[in-house]
């Protein structure tokens, strides 16, 4: 009988060893490539996750995307969601963020995600554990194109891990808050959950372990999932979460300002209907490129909404009482968040250190929690100044720093960082613990200071060294 059970996922196994690079999953299958100079990496782009978010399916939540038969070339990244930007508004001008690139392409049509993951020869039995990366832009720019959060290199370097990117709507197609909405105004972190349910129904094909998916994030990739774990308390699908540089706490307005800043749009795109309803047919039938040119030149503003549905109203006293999903969790954040002159210092205390010295603590009551901070302050990077500013972690992470000018302890530091992110995503109960870094207790040496003074690996200090003045 035993060898029964044996023989059929023997053949499976040979099966997808003859031709790793054709997967299928449940939309239909897909044709990837070997990544060119890693060819221990099978690397599949713009996968669809969701149906196209058009006409009446704008502002809607995502839908299963429709069935191919063919297999789809996975060969290149799809284009970005529109990235809404206020016109004047120059991405590289602002020292307070990294250099965002320009999509080299945007579309409505955006939801879609990319899998990095090792040769079926490099997998070992039972599934590489999965992380799936949100990228930052404050919710309004950005997307899974950009070189940064390319995942080849940490699958490369780091054993049994398989990396996701993903799209998600932006600006007013994914935060357009209104009333109207109801619970469902944030379209955009409903594709979070859409993204998450896709690896979950499908990473095993690639050779991941559906039950082992962290979600991580910088900066708004970080604030959503923060604001997930509030949202789906009791079914995460996820059994681990990194938040980089943010909080639940930093970006979201009212719903009172985001109706009015609806009613802006509608005017400034002659849809002044009486009926909200009507008003919302009239915005659907605008081409996309419209409704974003009306917010841009009108300044306005689209964030996430607490409406009830996946951003919850109470957060603040669901953080105390526990009210979220006790997975474990590494937080952290950079030691210079904010690099403008005279008041880095403070928004970076402010805004950036007692957030997450605060979301450390309470889920630390309630379940396995790490904090770090980032001190690197390494040559200029693919999108940042020298120092521990708000991104720079990004690509010590995911090992996409710029090589030609990279040091040697700048690449020690950032394989260090791979090993810790990887070993939590692995085994986030004690893969930590195994690397001898202790959890979250803010009497004690528990805070991890990564590549303080530019030295690989990890110092320990009280917490308190840096959150002292911090409401907690």
């Amino acid at each position: 009988m035993l060898l029964l059970h044996i023989l059929p996922l023997a053949i499976v196994i040979v099966a997808q060893s003859a031709d790793d690079l054709l997967v299928s999953t449940q939309s239909g299958p897909v044709k990837g490539h070997y990544v060119p100079g890693k060819p221990t990496v099978r690397e599949f782009l713009g996968i669809p996750y969701g149906a196209p978010p058009v006409g009446d399916l704008r502002w809607a939540p995502a839908i299963q995307p429709p069935r191919w038969n063919t297999p789809l070339e996975a060969k290149a990244f799809s284009p970005a969601c529109y990235n809404v930007v206020p016109t004047g508004y120059d991405l590289g001008a602002s020292p307070t963020i990294v250099n965002t690139p320009k999509p080299f392409a945007e579309d409505e049509d955006c939801l879609s995600l990319n899998v990095w993951a090792p040769t079926a020869a490099r997998l070992k039995y039972g599934g590489a554990a999965v992380m799936l990366w949100m990228h930052g832009g404050a919710f309004a720019r950005g997307g899974a194109f950009i070189s940064v959060y390319n995942g080849a290199n940490i699958v490369r370097d780091q054993e049994d891990i398989i990396l996701v990117t993903f799209n998600y709507r932006l600006g007013i197609f994914g935060f357009p808050g209104a009333s109207v909405f109801g619970n469902k105004a944030n379209p955009a972190l409903h594709d979070v959950r859409s993204a998450i349910e896709w690896v979950r129904d499908n990473i095993a094909s690639f050779g991941g372990d559906p039950k082992k998916i962290t979600l991580f994030g910088f900066s708004a990739g970080g604030t959503a999932t923060e604001i997930y774990l509030y949202s789906h308390e009791k079914d995460p699908i996820i059994h681990a979460a990194i938040i980089e540089s943010s909080t639940i706490t930093i970006r979201q307005q009212n719903k009172t300002v985001a109706t009015g800043e609806w009613n802006k749009l509608a005017a400034g795109a002659n849809c002044t209907h009486t009926s909200d309803y009507e008003q919302l047919a009239c915005l659907r039938a605008i081409p996309a490129s419209r409704i974003r040119e009306v917010a841009n030149v009108n300044k306005l503003s689209f964030i996430p909404v607490p409406d009830g549905g996946p951003f919850k109203t109470d957060n603040e006293v669901r953080l105390r009482s526990g009210r979220f999903s006790h997975i474990p969790l590494l937080v952290g954040n950079n030691n210079e968040e904010i690099q403008t002159p005279g008041i880095g210092v403070a928004d970076t205390q402010g805004i950036f250190t007692c957030t997450s010295a605060r979301s450390a603590r309470f889920h630390a009551h309630y379940g396995k929690t790490w904090q770090y901070r980032y001190f690197g302050n390494f040559p200029v990077g693919n999108w940042t100044n020298p120092g521990a500013y708000h991104g720079s972690e990004v690509e010590q992470v995911f090992g996409t720093y710029l090589e030609k000018s990279a040091t040697y302890f700048q690449r020690k530091s950032s394989r260090y960082m791979q090993a810790v992110w990887t070993a939590f995503a692995k085994d986030p109960i004690n893969g930590l613990s195994r690397l001898g870094l202790p959890t979250y207790n803010a009497q004690r040496k528990t805070l991890i200071r990564l590549a303080y003074e530019n030295v690989p690996g990890a110092t320990l200090v009280r917490p308190g060294e840096y959150e002292d003045g911090c409401d907690l």
